[in-house]
């Protein structure tokens, strides 16, 4: 195993991070707008600093068009698709709600196999329905032993989690694109990051501009977590994108979201546990081994 495949578990390991910032900040109460907004500036910022720094390219050179509209239109894709994710969970039944949106993954592993020619293993097929199955039994089971009717959402709900999945589904294929541009079509992944942070800036600044909640009151309830929040994206997509081109040298790019959404999904479930001190059961600690088989099985 080379050690670029490392930085795909290690891109999970700092989603993690970046999911606990988040949901701390939703048990603190704060406009979810506002806060991405500011974490998403932050973001920003550091990357314009990085790119200033090491020599900004010409993003807006016709060589580099179709990367700068993947990375921009994967940004707006993203963020939407999560909106959509968050809207459809206010209710009941939020077990589905919430397990539907996380396998948008399946999409650009299908994609790549199905237009970039990348190989299809019995192992990676199996390891893929591993995760998916798990993903989909630990977020049942959850709802469960809360006593909450995880299975039930109305024909609506279900479609709206279904387009939360294809929307974000199509903003990692997005994102993946550029990977599998001619070198001379390529901009740098720090140059993506960038252009990615920005067009989720605009974005995020519409939804706050029609938030009821008042800027300067939700500045000043998220603002240390936003910031948070934006130094573990840059973290993030420090690994993501080079991961992604590294990944495509190997024909390979299409297991990059599997392996890092997976990883994200067990280490986040393991950090509650431990954090609320709750015993796994047996049927929950075999869907964490399935998670883990599936990671190795969809690298092979």
């Amino acid at each position: 195993m080379g050690w670029d495949y490392l930085l795909l578990p290690l891109l999970g390991l700092v989603w993690a991070a970046v999911g606990v910032v988040v949901a701390n900040a939703r048990a603190q109460g704060v406009s979810i707008f506002h806060f991405f907004l500011l974490g998403t500036v932050c973001a920003s910022l550091i990357f314009l600093g990085i790119n200033l720094a090491c020599g900004m390219e010409d993003i807006f050179a016709p060589c580099y068009r179709t990367a700068l509209l993947c990375f921009a239109g994967g940004s707006l894709l993203n963020s939407l698709g999560q909106a959509v994710a968050m809207y459809n969970l206010k209710q009941g039944g939020r077990a589905l709600a919430f397990a539907i949106p996380q396998l948008a993954f399946v999409l650009p592993y299908i994609w790549s196999i199905v237009f970039w020619g990348e190989k299809l293993t019995i192992a990676s097929g199996a390891g893929l329905l591993l995760i998916a199955g798990a993903v989909c039994f630990l977020s049942l089971k959850k709802s469960a032993d809360s006593g909450a009717t995880g299975a039930t959402l109305s024909a609506k709900r279900l479609m709206t989690a279904f387009a939360a999945m294809l929307i974000i589904g199509s903003s990692q294929i997005a994102t993946s694109v550029p990977a599998q541009l001619e070198k001379s079509q390529q901009l740098s992944s720090m140059t993506g990051a960038m252009i990615i942070q920005f067009a989720a800036v605009v974005l995020f600044a519409v939804f706050s501009f029609f938030s009821p909640v008042k800027f300067a009151d939700a500045v000043k309830k998220c603002w240390k977590n936003s910031i948070y929040w934006g130094i573990g994206a840059v973290a993030s997509y420090c690994i993501l994108l080079p991961a992604l081109y590294l990944m495509s040298e190997r024909n390979q790019s299409g297991i990059v979201y599997p392996v890092g959404c997976s990883s994200l999904i067990l280490l986040f479930a393991l950090y509650a546990a431990l954090k609320y001190r709750e015993k796994l059961s047996l049927s929950q600690s075999a869907a964490f081994v399935a998670i883990v088989a599936g990671i190795f099985l969809v690298r092979m």
